[in-house]
C-alpha cells in the first residue's frame, strides 16, 4: 500500500494526537496502569502525551 506525502500526514498526526490526548486523560484523572507486576508511573503519561502532541503540531504544521 502506498500513501501520499498529504495522506501520510495526515494519518501520523491523528495518530499522535489521539496518543496524545489519551495518556494525557490518563495523567490528569490518575489513573493506574500496570503491565504483570509493573506499575507504570503517571509520569510516563505526562512525558509522552506532550511529545506526542507536539509531534501532532509539528505534523500538522508541516503539512500546510
Amino acid at each position: 500500500m502506498h500513501l501520499k506525502h498529504d495522506n501520510y500526514m495526515m494519518v501520523t498526526t491523528v495518530l499522535f494526537l489521539v496518543i496524545g490526548v489519551a495518556h494525557l486523560y490518563r495523567a490528569f484523572n490518575n489513573i493506574p496502569v500496570t503491565f504483570g507486576d509493573t506499575n507504570i508511573s503517571v509520569g510516563v503519561s505526562w512525558v509522552v502525551g506532550v511529545l506526542a502532541l507536539y509531534l501532532a503540531y509539528s505534523g500538522h504544521k508541516t503539512k500546510h
